[in-house]
């Protein structure tokens, strides 16, 4: 954090400030934090998975899921999954981009999202095939693995309803303002909420450091609220 140098005329200023403001302790700074979506594409992607009987040969499902319901990661599954990357196919991915429960990354947002919150993330290598004259390429399945229970229904603004089980579900509509219990959040960068699997919430450090990548396929929305609860 960077501290501003304090001249003798601000040093001036602040001795003429009014008496009920000086010696008041400053409020902690809040943490900005963000709902992350997706980049839509016009066109589908064009990857074709070769092996898909042998991955899940094991049995369903027969796609690529959680181990368990409030497990994050992967199954260890017989062979590396294995697929074929080709323009006849459709688009190239962006360096980032939703598969189902999981993200497609590329090598290079591997990099970035391992320097920035090794504890945040799990990986999957995968084997991608190119077409000939194609440079090689190397693709990972991502998952945010941190869950939290760290909103503060009390003070945000959203739509909460109740599963069957009595558990209080969020709803992320576009007017969803969530303020978060920050002393959960330590050392989080990137995490679901255990009130909505789906929603996947980062703070400000991740949001900058992905665009100071120039990481494609990510876009954010300010979900926080102001310190008095307005927005």
């Amino acid at each position: 954090m960077t501290r501003d140098v304090e001249t003798d005329g601000a040093a001036a200023s602040e001795s003429r400030a009014p008496a009920g403001r000086r010696g008041k302790p400053p409020r902690p700074r809040q943490r900005t934090f963000y709902s992350v979506a997706y980049r839509g594409r016009a066109t589908a992607r064009g990857m074709r998975f070769l092996n898909k009987a042998e991955v899940f040969a094991n049995g369903p499902p027969l796609t690529f899921q959680p181990p368990g319901f409030f497990e994050r990661g992967f199954v260890s599954y017989p062979v590396t999954p294995r697929f074929h990357l080709s323009k006849r196919f459709g688009r190239w991915p962006a360096d980032i981009e939703e598969d189902g429960p999981y993200w497609l990354v590329t090598d290079r947002a591997k990099e970035v999202l391992s320097q920035l919150a090794p504890s945040d993330f799990a990986f999957m290598a995968l084997d991608v095939e190119v077409d000939p004259g194609e440079n090689p390429v190397k693709y990972w399945l991502c998952d945010i693995i941190r869950m939290t229970d760290a909103v503060d229904l009390e003070r945000s603004q959203a739509r909460v309803h109740k599963d069957r089980s009595g558990k209080d579900i969020i709803e992320m509509t576009s007017a969803t303002q969530l303020a978060f219990k920050e002393n959960l959040l330590e050392g989080y960068r990137v995490f679901r909420l255990l009130a909505n699997f789906t929603a996947i919430i980062c703070d400000k450090i991740f949001k900058d450091t992905v665009k100071a990548a120039r990481l494609t396929g990510l876009r954010f929305k300010d979900l926080t609220l102001c310190q008095d609860g307005k927005l």
